[in-house]
């Protein structure tokens, strides 16, 4: 198959969709599928991605903020890539563009939401989004809370799968056997989408089970103060 992901920040975005997107990309390349990942080229603020490209992608640019010809243009574009599927990777309102430059073009349109719900909505609109999932052949989320807030007729398009980890990494440089082990939590302190509190009780359930290892969060916000104490 030829599978499109957007990846709409590849070149300004140094976030979690943005990680996830060229790792679903790398994964799927190696199952033998062939992947293009489409980003905004009217924001190219980086010379290269912040997380690098797996060879064998390709990448293409789409632009259609500036008028109605543009959208033209980069709906022909998605036609001429020859897609099986598009998934549109995306938290809130870039959302709106794919329902209208897929119509009528047959490729069947997957939304991935990688944000909670609530917090989408509070960045978006709710109706808005709601009437793009309605228009989704189907809809990814990343927890069974996320899918129980879909109405019960669209349940049987929702899909949960939580974020990917590139588990072929080897250990990192000057770890071993005295050394610590760390579990180390990167991103924004802000309880609402991160929810580091999450992990924070997790790791507390089972930090006497394994004396060897540490939780170290890395970040800053809003949350802050809340997870030191």
């Amino acid at each position: 198959m030829h599978i499109g992901i957007v990846n709409w920040s590849l070149f300004y975005g140094k976030g979690g969709i943005e990680r996830c997107a060229n790792i679903l990309a790398g994964a799927l390349l190696e199952r033998g599928h062939s992947i293009t990942l489409f980003f905004n080229q009217s924001i190219k603020r980086l010379e290269k991605p912040a997380f690098p490209v797996p060879p064998g992608v390709s990448v293409i640019g789409l632009e259609f903020y500036t008028g109605l010809l543009k959208l033209d243009k980069a709906r022909q574009t998605l036609v001429n890539a020859r897609l099986d599927a598009l998934v549109v990777m995306m938290s809130w309102g870039e959302f709106v563009w794919f329902p209208v430059l897929l119509k009528g073009t047959g490729i069947p349109m997957i939304l991935s939401e990688h944000s909670n719900p609530e917090f989408v909505i509070s960045k978006w609109n709710a109706i808005e989004r709601m009437a793009c999932m309605e228009l989704a052949d189907h809809i990814h989320v990343l927890t069974s809370g996320f899918a129980a807030t879909f109405p019960e007729e669209m349940q049987n398009r929702v899909s949960v799968l939580p974020n990917p980890a590139d588990i072929n990494r080897g250990p990192l440089s000057g770890s071993g056997k005295n050394k610590r082990k760390i579990l180390l939590g990167v991103g924004r302190f802000e309880e609402n989408p991160k929810q580091f509190s999450f992990l924070i009780r997790a790791f507390a359930l089972i930090a006497d089970s394994f004396p060897d290892w540490d939780l170290r969060l890395c970040g800053n916000g809003r949350s802050f103060e809340e997870y030191v104490t």
